[in-house]
C-alpha cells in the first residue's frame, strides 16, 4: 500500500507541475500569412519571379513594398485584440497598424493591408535580401487566455540596386523670366523668381497646377535676391543671397520672420530640410552646409568642389543627395553622409533650381521648366 500511495504521490506532482508549466508558457493556436504586394510609381504590378526568391531585377521593378497580415482561426473558438507583437524589419514593424481586430470560430480574413498602413518604399532595401515576418497575438474570448499564432514569414525578397535611364524629355513655359526655386508640395508646383513688381525688380513666386498650368502669382516682398526656396510644415523658406537672410513665410506668403546665415559659407544656392536639419549649398565655398532647425550653424560642412565649382541646387530622395551643378551642366548623386558616389548625369538646361517627382527631374530656368526622365532600365 506504500508503494502504491508513492506512486500516486508521485504522478499528482508530475500532472501539477506539467498543468504549472503549461499555464506559463503562450499557447498557440490559429495560422498567420503574408501576401506581398508590389508597386512602381502608386500602381501596383507583378514583379519577376526566380527560383527560391521574388528578385527585383536589374533596373528595379516596383519602387515599393506592402503585405497583406492574413488570418486564419483553427477551431470553434472566438478571439477578439488581435495585434501585431513583432516583425522584422523594424522599418516593416514600425509601419504596421496598432489597431486591434477580432475574428469568428473557423473564419479567415485579411487582418490588415492595403489602405491600412502605407507602403514601404524599396530604396532603402537596395543590395540586401530580406525575409519579412510577423508575429501576432490575440485573446481568448472564451477564457481571456492571450494567445499566439506561430511567425508568418514572406521568403526571401532581394532588392537589386536600380539602374538609372536619365534624358531630357520636354519642357513647359512660365512666366518668370529670372528663377532661383522650385518645389512640388504635393497639390501644386511654386517657383520663385525676380520679376516686376510696380515697374520695379522684385520677389514674385508663382503657382502652376500638375501639368504646369498658371494658376496665380505672389508677391511677398522682404526677398531681395532670392536663392533657394524650401517649404518646411506648411511654411516657406526662401535664402536671400544679397542681404545673408532666411526669409520665413506663410503658407499664404505673409512674412513670418528672418534668420541671418550670411557669415556661414556665403552665397547659398539652394536649401533643403531633412529632420532634424536644415542644409545648404555654397557656390562660394563649394560645400553643403548644416544648421539647426532655428537656422543655426551646426559646425557641419562637406566640400563638394571636386564635381563642381558652380553647385546651385540640392535635393533629398530619402536615401540619397543630388547636386544640380551648373559648370559642368551635370547631376550628382551622394550618399546620406554627403560622399560622393561616382554616378552623374548630364543636364542640358535649368540650373535655377531642381525637384524629383514621380522618377522625373524638373529644373528650372528663365521663363521654363524642364523635364528630365530618370527611371530604370
Amino acid at each position: 500500500m506504500k508503494n502504491e500511495n508513492t506512486i500516486f504521490y508521485i504522478l499528482g506532482a508530475i500532472i501539477l507541475v506539467a498543468l504549472l508549466i503549461s499555464s506559463q508558457v503562450p499557447k498557440e493556436t490559429g495560422m498567420i500569412s503574408l501576401t506581398p504586394h508590389y508597386y512602381k510609381e502608386g500602381v501596383e504590378v507583378i514583379p519577376e519571379q526566380r527560383l527560391f526568391s521574388i528578385v527585383t531585377p536589374p533596373g528595379g521593378s516596383y519602387d515599393q513594398i506592402l503585405f497583406d497580415v492574413n488570418g486564419v482561426a483553427t477551431g470553434d473558438i472566438p478571439f477578439s485584440n488581435i495585434q501585431v507583437v513583432d516583425a522584422y524589419p523594424i522599418v516593416f514593424k514600425n509601419s504596421l497598424p496598432t489597431n486591434f481586430q477580432s475574428s469568428n470560430p473557423g473564419q479567415s480574413k485579411k487582418l490588415w493591408g492595403e489602405g491600412d498602413y502605407v507602403a514601404m518604399d524599396t530604396v532603402q532595401f537596395e543590395g540586401q535580401t530580406i525575409n519579412f515576418w510577423v508575429e501576432v497575438s490575440a485573446v481568448n474570448d472564451y477564457t481571456g487566455e492571450i494567445i499566439y499564432a506561430p511567425r508568418a514569414y514572406s521568403g526571401d525578397i532581394t532588392f537589386e540596386p536600380e539602374i538609372l535611364e536619365w534624358g531630357y524629355e520636354t519642357s513647359y513655359p512660365i512666366v518668370l523670366s529670372s528663377t532661383d526655386g522650385i518645389f512640388w508640395d504635393g497639390v501644386k508646383w511654386t517657383v520663385a523668381g525676380v520679376g516686376m513688381v510696380n515697374f520695379v525688380p522684385g520677389f514674385i513666386v508663382e503657382e502652376y497646377d500638375f501639368s504646369w498650368n498658371y494658376i496665380q502669382s505672389y508677391k511677398p516682398g522682404k526677398v531681395g535676391c532670392v536663392s533657394g526656396m524650401h517649404k518646411k510644415d506648411g511654411q516657406w523658406f526662401n535664402y536671400d543671397i544679397c542681404d545673408g537672410y532666411v526669409y520665413e513665410f506663410n503658407n499664404d506668403w505673409s512674412y513670418v520672420t528672418n534668420y541671418y546665415i550670411g557669415d556661414i559659407g556665403g552665397w547659398i544656392e539652394g536649401i533643403f530640410w531633412v529632420a532634424p536639419y536644415w542644409y545648404g549649398v555654397s557656390d562660394y565655398s563649394n560645400a553643403i552646409v548644416q544648421f539647426n532647425s532655428d537656422w543655426v550653424y551646426t559646425g557641419q560642412n562637406w566640400n563638394i568642389g571636386s564635381e563642381d565649382s558652380l553647385p546651385k541646387d540640392i535635393y533629398w530622395d530619402g536615401a540619397n543627395w543630388w547636386m544640380l551643378g551648373a559648370s559642368t551642366k551635370t547631376v550628382y548623386k551622394y550618399d546620406s553622409s554627403w560622399s560622393y558616389t561616382g554616378e552623374s548625369y548630364p543636364i542640358e538646361f535649368g540650373f535655377g533650381g531642381m525637384f524629383k517627382k514621380d522618377n522625373k527631374w524638373f529644373t528650372v530656368g528663365n521663363k521654363e521648366v524642364y523635364k528630365y526622365f530618370a527611371g530604370t532600365l
